[in-house]
């Protein structure tokens, strides 16, 4: 499937949009190197949604608004085989929302942070 990397066996990266191959070869890169691949996926998306082009117009700070006109960014990880999940929702003025998914997962007693929605 176009955009789709096997990293390794049991584990695969999917970009579903033209700009996110550079990520999966280097979530790939990553993990060929041992790195752990939750560190690997959060890196590799905190890059697009940093770059200059996808995150000032398409990701993170620079995706579209709501209808009351607001960037709030939705991101979820997680690790089949450990059982753990983490994501947020409605999240506004937050430019990495993946990283904050991940701070949910490893840090919070809850699976989900939701934002007013305003």
């Amino acid at each position: 499937k176009k955009g789709t990397l096997v990293i390794s066996e049991g584990m695969a990266a999917l970009g579903t949009w033209a700009f996110s191959m550079p990520a999966v070869q280097k979530i790939r890169s990553l993990v060929e190197i041992g790195e752990h691949a939750t560190d690997c996926v959060e890196e590799a998306m905190a890059d697009i949604e940093n770059d200059r082009e996808t995150g000032q117009y398409i990701v993170g700070r620079g995706g579209y608004p709501n209808s009351a006109g607001l960037v709030q960014c939705d991101a979820a990880l997680m690790e089949g085989a450990a059982g753990r999940f983490g994501a947020v929702a409605a999240l506004h003025g937050v430019g990495t929302p993946l990283r904050v998914a991940r701070r949910v997962m490893d840090r919070s007693d809850h699976s989900l942070l939701v934002g007013d929605g305003g």
